[in-house]
C-alpha cells in the first residue's frame, strides 16, 4: 500500500568533518562505562588504478607497440596480466602473460583504427585482494600532405610512476566481521605506528590528511568526531548520542592525502550494530486536562500559531482532530464540556495562538467555552450533526480537495481512531470515522470520499470494527489496506509495525481511556512518531517487539501512573 517511512535517517544532516592537522590531536578520552573498543585493522588487498599519461601521438602507419609496465606493479601480490587494445573495426586485440613479465609487444592491423586506440591492461589478483587497473590511450596521426610516408615499427610505452595519473586504495577489515556499538563507545581502529599520520607508505604528509569516519546506513552518514594516538597507531572514533537519531549498519573510515597525483588512501568499513538504550519520560497532570496542557508545553515552549480544542468528556467529535492539529502544526488541548478548563486557558494565554479552531458542535464543546476562548484568539468551529459529519467537515475543511490518502476506522470505539491518528498525522493526511458496524458505507461518506483524487485509504481495525461490506464499498472508490488485531493493542503495533520503519520516538498512552491518547496523537503525527496504547500494568508483547524493530530509544509516556504505571516506563511485557 505504502513504502515504509524512514523517519529521521532521511531528513537528517551529515555534518562535515574537518581534520586537517590531525596528527597533533589526542586520543579521545575513556571512561569505565565505555573502555575502548579495540578493532585491530588487518590488510584485505590493495588496487591501483592509473591512466598512462605523456604518451606522444603515434603515426597512423605504427606496426607494432612496445609496452613497458610500470615497476610499482611489482609492489601488489598479482598472479598475472590480461590486455585488451581497442578502436579497430576488425574488433579487440587481446592476450595474457605471467605476472613476472613486465614487457611485451603488440601487432597492430594493417588497417588504420577507427578512432583512438585504448589498452587496457587488468592484473588478475593472487586471491589476497590485489589488484591493477591501468590505461593507455593512443591518439593516430596522419603525416602532412609532402612528406614522406612513415613507418615506425616501435612505439614505446614506458608509463614510469611521476607520468601516471590514477588512485591507490589499501583495503582493511578487522578480524571480527562484526561490531556492536552504543551511544558514548570509544571504536579504537589500530595499526603500526605512524598508520594514521604518515599513511602505509610513508608518502602522506599529515596537513594533508583528511579523514573521515562515519556510521552509514549506505545512503547516508552520521560523522563521528575522531583523534589519533601520539604515535600515529590508533585512531579513536567517538559514537555521540546522536546515534539514536539513525539507522545505521557499517561504520566506514576513509583516509586520503590532498592530491592530484597517484594517491594512497585507507579504506575500511566494517558492519556495525547499534546498541540502543530505552529512555522513558512521562508526560502527567492532575487530570486529562493537565495532561494535555503539560504535552502542549513540552511540544511549544516558545507559543503556537494555531491551537485545536476538543472536549475531554467524549471522543465522538474529538477522532478527527489529532492529524488536522498534526498537519496544522498545533497542539490538541481538552475542555469541558460548559466550563473551559482552567489548564488549557492558561496554557492557550501561554501560546498566544493567532487561531483557536474548535472541532466538535455544541453539545461536545458549549457555545460558553466558545465565548470564553474567542477572548484568547479569533475561534472557528468545525461541528457537525453527528461525529460523522463532523469527522467529513474535518476532511473538507483542513484537508480538502486534493487529499489522495486517507485512514479510515470506526468511530464507535476510540482506541483504533487514535492509533491511525498518529500515522496519519505523520503523513498529513485526515482520519475519517465511520459507522463500523453498517453492512454498507453510509451515503455521505461514499460521496465525500468519491470527490477526492485517492489513491489509497487505510482501514485500521479488523472485521469486527469496520465491516467487510463497508470495506469492499471503500475499495470500490479508492485501494485500500487493512491492519487488523486480536485486540486495540495488536491493531495499533500491526498498524504502527506497517507505517514507521524506523522510528528513534515513540508515544505511549492507555487503551482503556481516550483523553491521554486524543493529545498524543496530535504530538505524535506532529513529530512523524508512532503512539502505542498499552495496559495499565504492562506493554503489550506485540507493541514491544514493534518498537524494538522501529528502533525506539525514547518513549513518551502520556499520563498518570494509574494510566500507565512505571512498569510500562521500564519495558516491561505482558508477556501476551
Amino acid at each position: 500500500m505504502r513504502a515504509r517511512r524512514r523517519t529521521a535517517l532521511a531528513a537528517a544532516a551529515i555534518t562535515a568533518l574537518l581534520a586537517g592537522g590531525i596528527a597533533a590531536a589526542t586520543p579521545a578520552a575513556a571512561d569505565d562505562a565505555h573502555p575502548p573498543i579495540e578493532v585491530p585493522l588487518v590488510a584485505a588487498g590493495r588496487s591501483l588504478q592509473a591512466t598512462w599519461n605523456g604518451i606522444p601521438y603515434v603515426p597512423s602507419e605504427t606496426r607494432s607497440v612496445h609496452v613497458t609496465l610500470p615497476a610499482e606493479l611489482a609492489d601488489y601480490r598479482l598472479s598475472g596480466y590480461s590486455w585488451s587494445l581497442s578502436g579497430y573495426a576488425s574488433g579487440d586485440l587481446t592476450g595474457v602473460l605471467p605476472a613476472t613479465q613486465t614487457e611485451f609487444d603488440i601487432a597492430l592491423p594493417t588497417v588504420p583504427p577507427d578512432s583512438s586506440v585504448r589498452l587496457q591492461v587488468s592484473g588478475a589478483t593472487a586471491g589476497d585482494g590485489d589488484s591493477a587497473l591501468l590505461f593507455a590511450f593512443l591518439w593516430p596521426s596522419v603525416p602532412g600532405v609532402g612528406s614522406p610516408p612513415m613507418v615506425v615499427a616501435d612505439a614505446d610505452l614506458d608509463p614510469s610512476s611521476p607520468k601516471a595519473s590514477g588512485s591507490r586504495n589499501h583495503r582493511y577489515v578487522t578480524a571480527d566481521p562484526s561490531l556492536t556499538v552504543a551511544a558514548g563507545d570509544h571504536v579504537a581502529l589500530r595499526q603500526e605506528p605512524g598508520f594514521w599520520t604518515t599513511g602505509p607508505t610513508g608518502s602522506w604528509s599529515p596537513d594533508n590528511l583528511f579523514p573521515r569516519v562515519e556510521l552509514s546506513d549506505g545512503d547516508s552518514g552520521f560523522a563521528l568526531e575522531v583523534a589519533t594516538s601520539a604515535d600515529g597507531s590508533t585512531l579513536t572514533a567517538t559514537v555521540s548520542d546522536d546515534v539514536n537519531l539513525f539507522r545505521v549498519d557499517s561504520l566506514r573510515v576513509r583516509v586520503s592525502p590532498r592530491s592530484n597525483t597517484l594517491t594512497d588512501a585507507v579504506l575500511f568499513e566494517t558492519p556495525v550494530t547499534i546498541e540502543r538504550a530505552v529512555t522513558a519520560a512521562r508526560v502527567d497532570g492532575a487530570d486529562r486536562y493537565a495532561v494535555a496542557a503539560a504535552a502542549s508545553a513540552a511540544q511549544f515552549p516558545e507559543g503556537a500559531q494555531v491551537a485545536y480544542v476538543v472536549t475531554g468528556e467524549t471522543f465522538a467529535d474529538a477522532l478527527s482532530a489529532g492529524p488536522a492539529a498534526a498537519r496544522e502544526g498545533g497542539p490538541l488541548l481538552l475542555t469541558r464540556h460548559d466550563e473551559l478548563s482552567p489548564e488549557t486557558a492558561a496554557e492557550l494565554e501561554r501560546l498566544q495562538p493567532a487561531r483557536i479552531v474548535v472541532v466538535g458542535g455544541a453539545a461536545a464543546v458549549g457555545d460558553g467555552v466558545l465565548d470564553a476562548l474567542a477572548g484568547i484568539a479569533p475561534v472557528q468551529r468545525i461541528g457537525g450533526a453527528d461525529r460523522f459529519a463532523v469527522s467529513r467537515a474535518v476532511l473538507s475543511t483542513v484537508f480538502g480537495e486534493t487529499t489522495t490518502g486517507l485512514y479510515l476506522a470506526t468511530g464507535d470505539a476510540f482506541p483504533d481512531a487514535l492509533a491511525a491518528g498518529a500515522a496519519a498525522g505523520a503523513a498529513r493526511e485526515p482520519v475519517v470515522v465511520v459507522d463500523g458496524r453498517a453492512s454498507a458505507l453510509d451515503d455521505a461518506t461514499a460521496e465525500a470520499l468519491g470527490a477526492l483524487p485517492l489513491e489509497r485509504v487505510t482501514i485500521v481495525g479488523g472485521p469486527a470494527a469496520v465491516s467487510e461490506g463497508l470495506a469492499d464499498d471503500v475499495s470500490g472508490i479508492a485501494p485500500t489496506e487493512r491492519y487488523g488485531g486480536a485486540d486495540r493493542f495488536e491493531v495499533a503495533a500491526a498498524l504502527n509495525a506497517a507505517v514507521f520503519d524506523f522510528a528513534p520516538q515513540a508515544f505511549v498512552a492507555t487503551g482503556a481511556d481516550f483523553p491521554d491518547a486524543l493529545a498524543g496523537s496530535a504530538w505524535a503525527g506532529r513529530t512523524g512518531a508512532p503512539l502505542y496504547v498499552t495496559r495499565p500494568d504492562c506493554l503489550p508483547a506485540a507493541a514491544l517487539a514493534a518498537m524494538r524493530g522501529q528502533d525506539v530509544s525514547s518513549l513518551t509516556v502520556l499520563g498518570g501512573p494509574r494510566a500507565v504505571s512505571d512498569a510500562v516506563l521500564a519495558l516491561t511485557s505482558c508477556g501476551d
